[in-house]
């Protein structure tokens, strides 16, 4: 059995585009764009609108969330949509999206980088259980968005309910969207330019009719025409949990009027008077950021060079000079794991502090927690969503699979200084039982000797046969070590190799007078114990990918289980492609929680069209 049902679904993307084209021409000929601060010239703004354009490249994300209510302690599921302002298609300019959950204080609860593939990324938050009942706000946004928060981000309420106090829920007032941290420079007179939704596309969904406990469910969707014309593959996520009070905005009516909306200002545009360019786009690279701070107050640490190393045997190496504030900026490659970064200054002084600045955005909306609601905030099916909770944890039934994990982080293949001009192997001498042996017997033109004050390593200039003014820059597993009596007490039985570049080596524009690199056997730094000034930073670029799992009952001896199945999300997959004909289909087994279930579905089509679709399963 076959219906239709109407869905919200815009296009004709292309000649909204070519009559904006034209608006916007007039405006910019005539000299009377809206809400300028004073005149421009045509000459002038033109060339400053496409500067402004390539460096504040217009961004817009949509999150579908599997629901928009939770009980504390539940999973959130979401996937994300990257979308080009301009021209309203799934982007490929960011390959990290950033989503965070801000409590009723504004402060955040959950954090996370996702990994975006051609404009697409999905994930899961974990809501704590102690988080109390309130309305949250759920906001993303990319690296390049960052320059011009709070505003320019997704943002969406969602409640959550703690089953020890749902009573008491805390709402939120939102005020203008003012920065409360030391950022500043966004435009105060910016003017986005969206495209209207239109309606009237048909879908075609097989009814399943009203359904019972532990039922399979299969939905099958057709596309309009507009789905099959391109010869490309659209991607769809979808959810069906128990109907409830929030609504959820769509993807299409959120591109048109969503709460990110950016007015660019006349003087914003004109070269010179940008905004701070702090933030870049992360496309390949993912950006740290951190600041060298004198703690004498002494002023400010500029020009000092900075050392970042991610240890192993092929080790990643980079070096960033501080600003006039102090800042430094290394670019990781975006690839998956977990693994130490390990930040020192070249010269480290006695005063010397690293502060590392959090990836996420530090400017939030001014908002403000009102007085708690008593009773009649808390609808009644939510009571019930806590039962449901309560007794998933006590029979341990999670919708959960582990992602699947790639292991450390992906180091490049080569060593940063590429071949050495000597590579010494220990394990092709005799054991010798000091490193200060090993440096004498075995390596020619470096000399590791023990002083009054302590070990010095001192090198030859190989072109003019003499000691070099500076010391060589000495490295154990690729990470920095100022310090020779480190390397002089290191065993060498756990020493595998040791590389050795004689001649002056240049890296950038930083100039090492040689180079000694001792390699260990396991390749990871961790027998070194770290100087007070350097900074070891476990990280994880973006957070791996859980799988979301749900029953099968197609055997009768599951179908008799007596462990109860009350999912409060009965189905979520973030990533569904329909096939070339514009069809695809989704199936499930309905849970022992008799209720009426709501079908979400939000993305886009095989044009890139943004499309959203709701409809009810009854149940029996």
């Amino acid at each position: 059995m076959k219906s239709k049902w109407k869905i919200s679904y815009p296009h004709g993307f292309a000649a909204r585009r070519l009559i904006l084209a034209l608006v916007v021409l007039f405006f910019l000929r005539s000299g009377c764009l809206p809400g300028q601060i004073r005149p421009v010239s045509p000459d002038s703004a033109t060339p400053g609108l496409q500067e402004y354009g390539s460096l504040f490249p217009l961004e817009k994300i949509y999150v579908h969330t599997d629901r928009e209510e939770y009980i504390a302690g539940e999973n959130l599921w979401f996937s994300l949509y990257l979308f080009e302002g301009q021209d309203g298609k799934l982007s490929s300019s960011s390959e990290i999206a950033y989503l965070e959950i801000l409590n009723p204080g504004n402060s955040p609860v959950v954090q996370s980088r996702i990994r975006l593939d051609k404009g697409l990324g999905s994930g899961l938050a974990v809501l704590s259980d102690t988080l109390g009942s309130g309305a949250y706000t759920l906001r993303a946004y990319t690296g390049s968005m960052k320059n011009l928060m709070p505003g320019n981000c997704f943002s969406k309420v969602i409640n959550i309910y703690n089953i020890l106090n749902t009573k008491n829920f805390v709402a939120v007032s939102h005020g203008e969207a003012e920065a409360e941290s030391r950022s500043a420079g966004r435009p105060s007179d910016e003017r986005k330019v969206s495209k209207s939704p239109v309606a009237n596309q048909l879908i075609e969904l097989s009814d399943p009719g009203p359904v019972g406990i532990r039922e399979r469910i299969v939905l099958e969707f057709q596309l309009g025409k507009s789905g099959e014309t391109s010869g490309q593959v659209g991607n769809f996520s979808v959810s069906v949990s128990p109907c409830g009070s929030n609504p959820a905005p769509d993807i299409d009516e959120y591109l048109f009027s969503g709460s990110d909306n950016r007015r660019i200002s006349r003087t914003a545009v004109s070269p010179g008077n940008y905004p701070g360019l702090i933030y870049k786009a992360e496309n390949e690279y993912h950006f740290l950021r951190g600041q060298l701070i004198d703690r004498s107050g002494q002023g400010l640490d500029s020009g000092r060079y900075m050392f970042l190393s991610i240890p192993g045997k092929s080790a990643l190496f980079q070096y960033s000079l501080t600003d006039g504030e102090g800042w430094f900026e290394f670019s990781i490659p975006i690839t998956d794991g977990r693994n130490n970064f390990i930040i020192q200054p070249e010269d480290p002084g006695t005063n010397d502090a690293i502060r590392m600045e959090s990836s996420f955005s530090d400017r939030y909306p001014s908002s403000a927690p009102l007085a708690s609601s008593q009773g009649s905030a808390t609808a009644p099916y939510i009571a019930k969503w806590s039962v449901n909770y309560q007794l998933r944890r006590i029979f341990n039934t999670d919708s959960v699979l582990p992602p699947v994990e790639s292991g450390s982080y992906g180091l490049p293949a080569k060593r940063f200084y590429g071949r050495p001009e000597t590579e010494l192997f220990l394990k092709d001498y005799i054991d010798l039982p000091l490193m200060e042996e090993v440096f004498y017997e075995l390596l020619s033109g470096v000399q590791l000797r023990s002083r009054r004050s302590g070990y010095e390593i001192t090198m030859t200039d190989p072109v003019y046969n003499k000691q070099y003014e500076k010391s060589p820059v000495t490295f154990v597993d690729g990470v920095v070590v100022r310090d020779p009596s480190v390397i002089a007490g290191i065993d060498p039985a756990k020493v595998e190799k040791i590389d050795v570049i004689r001649s002056r080596y240049v890296v950038g524009d930083y100039l090492f007078f040689g180079l000694v690199n001792v390699i260990t056997g396991a390749g990871d730094f961790s027998d070194i114990a770290l100087p007070e000034y350097a900074v070891r930073l476990p990280y994880r670029i973006f957070e791996p990918e859980p799988r979301f799992w749900s029953p099968s009952y197609t055997d009768p001896e599951s179908r008799q289980s007596r462990i109860p199945d009350l999912r409060n999300t009965l189905y979520w997959n973030p990533s569904v492609k329909p096939g070339s004909d514009g069809r695809f289909s989704v199936e499930f087994w309905s849970s022992d929680y008799v209720t009426n279930y709501e079908v979400n579905i939000q993305g886009v089509d095989s044009n890139g069209e943004p499309l959203s679709f709701h409809k009810t399963i009854m149940a029996k």
